[in-house]
């Protein structure tokens, strides 16, 4: 008989910061917790081209700036994308 167990969100935390003290990398990013991968998650959606509406859905926002807030997408970045358009 198979038994998956839950781990509690500290659990979950002190795994990732092992992970990360192993890796090497946790001075240069410092903490790490699930909230950081729910927006890394976001933010590698966007970069895929998964439209900002659909990310939105996934992530239970009520709106897209929000969504884009919560990413880390500024208003700079935004224009700037738009501005490196060709027409």
């Amino acid at each position: 008989m198979n038994l998956i167990h839950q781990i509690s969100r500290v659990q979950a935390y002190r795994i990732l910061n092992e992970a990360a003290e192993r890796a090497g990398i946790a001075k240069k990013i410092g903490n790490i917790g699930t909230h950081t991968l729910r927006k890394t998650f976001g933010y590698r959606l966007y970069e895929m081209d998964i439209a900002v509406d659909r990310i939105m859905a996934i992530l239970g926002h009520s709106s897209e700036k929000d969504t884009l807030k919560y990413i880390g997408i500024t208003a700079d970045e935004i224009s700037d994308a738009y501005e490196s358009i060709a027409i």
